[in-house]
């Protein structure tokens, strides 16, 4: 049972989106089917979805962009922008972001040509950590500065190989260390 207190629990973005979706499909199929044995269609296509909450304020998304790219947004109810998207590249890369809804700041995972990767991005959009796995080179960790000249490299092989590199704010290698 929802009491008072804790019906705020319940009021998320996920919440609202299922409930959005469902309405929308509920009225998608219902909509000039009044007979009993009306055929219900097996698919409904369309190129965006959008979910509204009570107040007619957009709070999520399901489409297809300009370059191709297939996503669902959940939006900032304040801002009306993406702060979670979950989507598919045109050349079928896969990727799933978050974002704050005040500035550029985001954290990204992604798989391209066949390697995970994990970036963050600070207020300015600027990739300042990286980490990747690859089958070919094992793994890497990259810590970049605000002009994202990487200044710390980490890579561990999956022969046990390692190496960690210092550069300078201008990406040249200060200093150089490990096996390789």
């Amino acid at each position: 049972m929802i009491t008072h207190a804790n019906r705020s629990k319940f009021d998320l973005p996920g919440a609202a989106l299922a409930a959005g979706f469902g309405a929308l499909a509920f009225a998608l199929l219902s909509a000039g089917n009044s007979d009993q044995g009306a055929q219900i269609p097996s698919t409904i296509e369309a190129q965006e979805f959008v979910v509204q909450d009570t107040s007619g304020t957009p709070r999520a998304t399901l489409g297809i962009g300009k370059d191709g790219t297939a996503a669902l947004k959940l939006l900032s109810s304040q801002k009306k922008t993406a702060v979670v998207t979950m989507g598919v590249t045109k050349d079928g890369q896969p990727f799933f972001e978050m974002r704050s809804p005040t500035s550029k700041c985001k954290i990204v995972l992604s798989v391209k040509d066949d390697v995970p990767r994990f970036q963050m991005l600070d207020r300015q959009g600027k990739r300042r950590l990286g980490f990747r796995v690859d089958a070919k080179d094992g793994a890497m960790l990259t810590i970049a500065n605000k002009k994202e000249h990487d200044v710390l490299t980490c890579n561990v092989s999956d022969r046990g190989h390692w190496s960690l590199e210092v550069r300078d704010a201008f990406g040249e290698t200060v200093k150089k260390l490990g096996d390789r």
